[in-house]
């Protein structure tokens, strides 16, 4: 599988807020099942608790989670044993499940 590249923004996958930038976090998938997250933006950005540093890769496991502003959330479930590994699981500050992404259909803006 080739390296599949994934951007978070405001108004892409449900996630909104004046402070979520429609370019802030990319999601990387190598071939080799290693994830890395970068923040593309000056507004912050979290993987677990830590801040992330701008345009700077920070290699992610399953089960991180991204944080944007409004508490927005990305869980990363990575199942490198499947032929398609997934992003999955954007969650807003109530913990609702606002949809899913796979690195299959994401790439193709649906989800």
């Amino acid at each position: 599988m080739p390296n599949e590249q994934v951007i978070l923004g405001r108004d892409k996958y449900g996630l909104k807020g004046r402070y979520c930038s429609r370019e802030h976090v990319k999601i990387t998938l190598l071939e080799d099942g290693r994830c890395f997250v970068e923040k593309l933006t000056d507004h912050a950005a979290l993987l677990n608790t830590a801040q992330l540093p701008l345009k700077k890769e920070i290699e992610a496991f399953n089960g991180d989670v991204i944080i944007i502003p409004n508490d927005q959330k990305i869980i990363l479930k990575l199942k490198s044993n499947d032929p398609i590994h997934h992003i999955t699981t954007i969650c807003s500050d109530n913990e609702q499940s606002l949809g899913e992404i796979s690195d299959e259909s994401s790439l193709l803006g649906g989800y």
